[in-house]
């Protein structure tokens, strides 16, 4: 049998002994030894039970359950109840919350047991980090979790996540690539602009300031490297008055992200190899290639004024509607 403090009565002896009277001031401690394994464990309750005390039942307010087992020399206390009803595991000074422990809790079995219930639910969960899979009820696969109104969790088919081909579509719950843009309204004869792409500065915008998109591929030593980009720059970013040309800028010998080779002016001119077109079509070059020889029917064949054309014998001009001239080619 366990072996008690001084001066306290185990429990078997408190039952023969009758009109025992305790201070309702004083703390009153009692005893019970574990006599099923019989290893000297003992579990003590502390309690202010005052007069009449085996009237009471534990656990009260104020109630301490304190253990001792394995032969320690201090008895550790292990469940508090608070004269306030908040109960403390490991700790008499449950402050906070109704149920305060100073260690980690868990249930007995893994993927058993619930945290409340679809009736009972928790207003809002804290926690620094979530480790492992959390399923949310009521979302449907597909439909991208974002947080709506209120920082609650929603769904919405405008943004799609095909997890089979790892595609994303917005607007579409249907997306046929890695990244899938629909735009469905009631347009039928204007531009609707589907995706914007925005550049922001801390500093003065100038001239030259652009917004582009980027390409690159894989190379032969396996990494991936810069193949060009299209961008839009501004020739005059003055608010009210700004003026902004397209560039196309493919990569030539490994040389920054790309080199220009041709623009698009907010004049409608187009410039290859030259940043300053002065005319609708302005080549840097001194050669000119029209790959397909034609002869006009006639010097009333169907064209248009400016049209160009070549074959064997002749270089033809159209100077009007329906009105060719040509000039004999000859060798030298």
């Amino acid at each position: 049998m366990a072996t008690y403090p001084a001066g306290i009565y185990a429990p078997r002896e408190k039952e023969n002994r009758n009109g025992v009277v305790y201070d309702a001031t004083k703390k009153t401690v009692a005893f019970a030894e574990d006599i099923v394994n019989n290893d000297n464990e003992i579990v003590a309750v502390e309690t202010l039970l005052g007069i009449n005390d085996d009237a009471q039942t534990l656990p009260i307010a104020g109630g301490v359950l304190k253990g001792k087992a394995g032969g320690k020399s201090k008895w550790s206390t292990e469940i508090f109840i608070g004269a306030d009803g908040k109960v403390g595991i490991g700790t008499t000074n449950p402050s906070t919350f109704k149920l305060e422990t100073t260690g980690s809790i868990g249930p007995s079995a893994d993927n058993t047991y619930d945290l409340g219930s679809s009736g009972r639910r928790w207003a809002n969960v804290y926690a620094a980090s979530f480790v492992g899979g959390i399923i949310p009820s009521g979302f449907t696969q597909g439909p991208i979790v974002f947080g709506g109104a209120g920082g609650a969790l929603a769904q919405d088919n405008a943004l799609f996540w095909d997890n089979t081909s790892k595609y994303l579509g917005i607007g579409t719950t249907g997306p046929s690539s890695l990244l899938h843009v629909s735009k469905d309204d009631a347009i039928t004869n204007i531009i609707t602009n589907v995706l914007r792409l925005t550049h922001t500065s801390s500093g003065t915008v100038a001239a030259g300031f652009g917004t582009g998109i980027r390409f690159e591929g894989e190379r032969s030593n396996g990494v991936s490297g810069a193949m060009g980009y299209i961008a839009a720059v501004w020739t005059d970013p003055t608010a009210g008055v700004e003026d902004a040309d397209f560039v196309f800028a493919p990569m030539l010998n490994s040389s920054g992200i790309g080199t220009e080779r041709m623009r698009i002016t907010s004049a409608g001119n187009v410039g290859i190899e030259t940043t300053g077109p002065t005319a609708k079509l302005d080549i840097n070059s001194d050669i000119l290639r029209l790959r397909t020889a034609k002869t006009p029917a006639t010097a009333g064949a169907a064209g248009n004024a400016g049209d160009i054309c070549w074959d064997a014998n002749f270089l033809y001009v159209c100077v009007a509607t329906n009105s060719w001239t040509r000039v004999a080619i000859a060798a030298w």
